[in-house]
């Protein structure tokens, strides 16, 4: 599957209004018309943004066909963005693909020092889609008109947020959440360097009960580290599918916008890995303890691959290079 933005020209006005409408059929029943609702918007009105200097409009495209639309406006200086509008014909509505299409366009503008939009207080489903990008309600809502109330919504660029290494044993998550921190320049957090400090190899059949002690504690402690503006890394594997709904359900309470990363490997370049590390653990040169062949791939087995849909960034290692789930 394919996922491409294509920026659109003014001879695509009557095409983008024809998507728009469509789009936005559930809201026509439900809602008058104000000044800015997208779902009203003019052919007058689309060819004026599409002129406008400082704006851009985008067809969002799955394998060339056109499943909707997005218009990004800013500032003169080009630090101040907005998400004018965003929308998705139905049939590909509820399904992922807005976060990854407004993820990609936000990539487009490197500039950005913030980013915002205004959205119908009472589109809650609407709210909690804005809230995973990263975006956070300012000021107080106000009416549009009789039947609905607007909320102004702005976030700042790279908005600090959790981000969460998905692989299993020796894939490489470690060499891969290291890197990624270096270019993100966030804290990592990781259970077995917590583990390996305070019982080396001492923990023995108390193993799992510190293990899981230790998992709450760092995941209050990351919500304390990203609420003070610091992005955090969690690097220990998220093995099922159960763990990792959790953890997502987990930062929604908090509020807090995560991104998962799979590191993915394949068979042949896992026993080398697996090698390798055992290797480095005889000559000292990594703490930790040797696994054999089959007690590797038992725990390999354990884990739970994800959908690729469901990963932000889907990664090979050891050439670590995220990648937008775009294929």
């Amino acid at each position: 599957m394919k996922l491409e933005l294509f920026r659109l020209t003014p001879g695509s006005a009557k095409q983008w209004q024809e998507v728009l409408e469509l789009s936005f059929s559930s809201y026509y029943s439900s809602y008058e018309e104000f000044p800015g609702c997208p779902a009203y918007e003019t052919l007058n009105e689309t060819l004026y943004i599409m002129n406008h200097p400082f704006g851009a409009s985008y067809w969002m495209l799955i394998d060339n066909e056109i499943i909707g639309g997005i218009r990004v406006l800013w500032s003169i200086n080009s630090t101040k963005f907005r998400l004018d509008s965003i929308f998705i014909i139905p049939d590909f509505q509820n399904q992922g693909f807005g976060q990854k299409f407004a993820k990609m366009v936000e990539k487009l503008y490197p500039t950005a020092v913030s980013w915002e939009l205004n959205a119908i207080a009472e589109e809650e489903r609407c709210i909690h889609f804005f809230e995973k990008l990263g975006y956070r309600r300012e000021g107080s809502v106000y009416e549009a008109n009789s039947l609905c109330n607007e909320v102004f919504m702005k976030k700042q660029a790279s908005s600090p947020r959790v981000i969460l290494m998905c692989g299993k044993i020796c894939s490489g998550k470690t060499s891969a959440a290291k890197e990624l921190m270096g270019m993100t320049k966030a804290v990592l957090l990781s259970c077995d360097e917590v583990m390996e400090a305070l019982f080396g190899e001492d923990a023995e059949e108390e193993h799992n009960s510190y293990l899981k002690k230790l998992q709450l504690h760092l995941f209050d402690k990351s919500v304390e580290i990203v609420n003070s503006g610091i992005s955090v890394i969690l690097d220990w594997g998220f093995w099922t599918e159960k763990e990792r709904s959790e953890v997502d359900r987990f930062y929604g309470r908090h509020q807090i916008f995560t991104e998962w990363h799979h590191v993915n490997v394949s068979e042949g370049n896992w026993k080398k890995y697996l090698a390798k590390r055992n290797s480095e653990i005889d000559k000292g040169l990594r703490k930790g303890s040797k696994l054999d062949y089959e007690t590797a791939k038992a725990l390999g087995d354990m884990f739970e691959a994800p959908d690729e849909d469901d990963m932000e960034c889907w990664a090979l290692h050891p050439s670590y290079q995220p990648v937008e789930t775009e294929n």
